[in-house]
């Protein structure tokens, strides 16, 4: 069994593994150094689509926010419009 650990920074997010049932010793140098570019391009590319999700959310909370806010700014500058006209 070959077994090629998914790292994202200095944490394991997960692993890959290859098995021959037939042949004990089935896998060459070349085959773990291949397994493990491609675990390394799984492990960059799982990453990126954490991030991706991440920034997603947060560039919505940060909408919702300022929609909130420039809702507030109307309110209170139609209180003040009409605590002016008021005085008038």
């Amino acid at each position: 069994m070959l077994l090629v650990p998914l790292v994202a920074g200095s944490t394991v997010i997960g692993a890959v593994s290859l098995q021959n049932l037939n042949h004990e010793h089935a896998f060459s140098e070349s085959d773990v150094r291949l397994l493990t570019t491609l675990a390394n391009s799984m492990s960059v590319a799982l990453e990126n689509a954490r991030l991706f999700d991440e920034t997603n959310r947060l560039l919505a909370e940060t909408q919702q926010r300022t929609a909130g806010w420039r809702s507030s700014q109307r309110a209170a500058g139609s209180s003040r419009a009409a605590r002016h006209a008021g005085r008038l």
